[in-house]
């Protein structure tokens, strides 16, 4: 690890952006979790609406963390997680205890809001050196530093609680048994299709127009259309629009490698989650990337699951100035230890090749009172490679969100609140 500065983190321009999002993702949950999308008659199977809700009963908030990419053509979102982890990292990212205090102010503030005071932060996973010590140091942050009642726990094991339960996915719990939760427990996020990536094929189908005005409004269908890369149901797109698959398939042509660059497939399975069922065009040859389109074989151990996506692929810009930054000390980074890697001997040097990053914000969502707010302080992830996760030769570190307002209430009244500070 390189000397630490005293507590510098990146600060990412993505506040004008945010406040956008907050205005317009209150439609986009509401469609989400509709009788008129489970419903639909294209969509409503292909979502995965029969899953029962965890805990049996609907949210009353969420904490959404969308996966952002800074591109040539402004901010993108590539994934929507309703259970995200990485607070604890967010913390080791965070040097100063002004800084730690500030993020997980807005946690702290978000539980007053839902009316809670005792809270578990519950995940059902074996990782016990990764993220159950994730889980663990925003827990006890929580607790030294604003006497707030959080504690972690297995959710498997959890009997009976009245409080909150503040959920972390992992995919084991689509493996064990559901838990039966006695007494008045309230679960956030209870609703596991909320994470299904067909979303975002159901935003850009066109055929849906009426529907998708009548539920998001112009200015939101036209903010996610833009905002969410273009992305088709590969099965339908395979009757519809056959001459688009060739056409990205081709392996004689002279630009074949140019547009197989442009797409990847994704895996909309109910226990897909992060890179693991996302298959890159520009990481395979054309004939296994031709194979796993049109005719559905993953390569490379990659599950595709039975309904994958076809996603335009839009790299972000480049960050080496940052990940040198980190490297030589003058950002903060996460010990890569802390994380379960060792330190990667890329990330101990300045970048030889173009370094791309992705940033995750955490938005914090109390439904009953229509309010929304960003925490000022995220994840970033930075990598010598266009396919950005935290992978041992990923540099990580907390990030800090300037712009303007970033928080958000539906009563009329618009945005309101300014950007965070350091």
């Amino acid at each position: 690890m390189p000397p630490q500065d005293q507590g510098v983190v990146p600060a990412v321009p993505l506040g004008g952006f945010l406040a956008e999002l907050l205005e317009h993702l209150p439609r986009l949950l509401a469609l989400m979790k509709s009788r008129a999308l489970a419903e639909h008659p294209r969509w409503g199977s292909l979502l995965p609406f029969h899953l029962p809700l965890f805990g049996g009963r609907a949210s009353i908030g969420h904490c959404v963390r969308p996966d952002v990419l800074i591109t040539e053509d402004g901010p993108m979102i590539c994934e929507l997680d309703f259970v995200p982890a990485g607070r604890g990292v967010t913390l080791l990212g965070l040097p100063v205890v002004a800084q730690q205090r500030a993020f997980l102010g807005a946690f702290a503030a978000w539980y007053r809001g839902l009316g809670f005071d005792t809270i578990l932060y519950a995940s059902a996973t074996v990782d016990e050196d990764i993220t159950l010590g994730d889980m663990r140091r925003f827990c006890v942050g929580m607790r030294e530093h604003l006497e707030v009642d959080v504690h972690h726990a297995n959710i498997d094991d959890v009997q009976s609680f009245d409080g909150l339960i503040d959920r972390l996915y992992y995919a084991s719990e689509m493996r064990s048994p559901r838990p039966v939760i006695d007494g008045g427990a309230s679960i956030v996020t209870a609703e596991p299709w909320l994470d299904s990536k067909m979303i975002f094929a159901v935003v850009h189908d066109q055929a849906s127009d009426p529907f998708l005005l009548s539920h998001l409004g112009e200015d939101a269908l036209r903010f996610f259309r833009r905002v969410f890369p273009r992305s088709y149901d590969l099965a339908q797109l395979r009757r519809t629009d056959p001459a688009l698959l060739r056409r990205i398939t081709a392996t004689s042509t002279p630009d074949a490698p140019a547009e197989r660059k442009r797409w990847l497939l994704k895996s909309t399975a109910a226990d897909s989650w992060g890179s693991r069922g996302v298959v890159l065009g520009a990481s395979y040859s054309g004939r296994r990337f031709r194979e796993a389109v049109m005719r559905g074989v993953s390569p490379r151990r990659k599950d595709l699951g039975a309904r994958p996506l076809l996603q335009r692929f839009v790299p972000s810009v480049d960050f080496t100035a940052v990940w040198d930054g980190l490297v030589e000390g003058r950002y903060h980074q996460v010990d890569p230890r802390a994380v379960g890697h060792r330190a990667d001997p890329v990330t101990l040097a300045p970048a030889s090749r173009p370094v791309h990053a992705r940033f995750g914000p955490y938005v914090l969502v109390d439904t009953a009172r229509g309010a929304l707010t960003v925490a000022p302080y995220g994840v970033g992830v930075f990598r010598q490679d266009e396919l950005v996760h935290g992978s041992k030769d990923a540099i990580l570190c907390a990030v800090r969100f300037d712009g303007e307002a970033v928080t958000w209430r539906d009563d009329g009244a618009g945005a309101e609140g300014r950007g965070p500070r350091p």
